[in-house]
C-alpha cells in the first residue's frame, strides 16, 4: 500500500500496541480506523482494543469501518459490541480498499503488505496525513451504520418475518403465513434491510441470526 522507505516499520504486535497508544493518546481531533481482513489474528483489532482507555475518553470521536461480512465471525462481532459500548461509531462498507489503518492528527499506522500479519509503517508526514484523512473522510461516507444488537424495538412480527427471511421464504409465503398483506411484508422486509445494513435478503437473515435478532 506504502512505500515505507522515510517512515519507521512496526514488524512486531508489541511495536504496534505502542505506536497505536501513542498515536492515539497524543491526538486531539477524530480517530478513524479502517480494517479489511477476516481474521481475528490480524494485530490492529488488538492494538485499537488496548488504547481503550484513551479511546473512552474520546467517546463519539472514534470511527471504525470494517468488511460487512464478518459481523458473522462471532469473535468481530464482539469486537463491534465493545466499540459501540464505549460510544464509538461502527460502520461497514463492501468496498474497503486492501489493509488496514488507524489514524489520528497525531500520526497513521498504514499496512504495508496486503496479507495479514504485522507489517506497518509510522506515519507522520503532514501532508500524506492530509490525504489519509480525505481517504478517511471518503470511507466513512460510504459506510453502512451497524444496527444495535438485540434492539428493543424489534416487535414480534419483525422477528417473525426476519426468522423467515433466514428460512429462505419469500413475501408472498411471509404474508400468507403472518396475515399481512403482500405491501406492508415489503415494508417490514426494506425496513429490516436498511436497519441491518444488508444489501440482500439472504444477507439480512444471516446479520440477524449472527446478532442474536432470531
Amino acid at each position: 500500500m506504502l512505500s515505507p522507505l522515510s517512515a519507521p516499520r512496526l514488524r512486531t504486535a508489541e511495536e504496534l500496541q505502542a505506536a497505536a497508544r501513542e498515536v492515539v493518546g497524543e491526538s486531539t481531533g477524530e480517530v478513524f480506523c479502517y480494517w479489511n481482513y477476516t481474521s481475528v489474528e490480524e494485530p490492529l483489532p488488538a492494538a485499537v482494543h488496548r488504547s481503550g482507555l484513551h479511546l473512552r475518553e474520546r467517546a463519539g470521536e472514534v470511527r471504525t469501518v470494517l468488511p460487512r461480512t464478518v459481523l458473522l465471525t462471532p469473535e468481530i462481532a464482539d469486537f463491534v459490541d465493545w466499540h459501540r459500548a464505549c460510544g464509538f461509531q461502527v460502520g461497514t462498507s463492501a468496498g474497503l480498499p486492501p489493509g488496514a489503518m488507524l489514524l489520528t492528527d497525531a500520526g497513521a499506522l498504514v499496512t504495508t503488505a496486503f496479507e495479514e500479519g504485522c507489517d506497518y509503517a509510522w506515519i507522520r508526514d503532514g501532508r500524506v496525513l492530509e490525504a489519509f484523512r480525505a481517504l478517511a473522510r471518503m470511507l466513512w461516507g460510504r459506510a453502512d451504520a451497524v444496527a444495535d444488537a438485540g434492539d428493543e424495538s424489534l416487535g414480534a412480527t419483525d422477528r417473525k418475518v426476519l426468522l423467515m427471511l433466514t428460512q429462505g421464504a419469500t413475501d408472498r409465503v411471509i404474508a400468507r403465513e403472518l396475515d399481512l398483506s403482500d405491501r406492508t411484508v415489503r415494508r417490514i422486509v426494506a425496513s429490516l434491510l436498511e436497519r441491518l445494513g444488508a444489501r440482500s435478503r439472504f444477507e439480512a437473515g444471516m446479520l440477524a441470526a449472527a446478532r442474536g435478532w432470531v
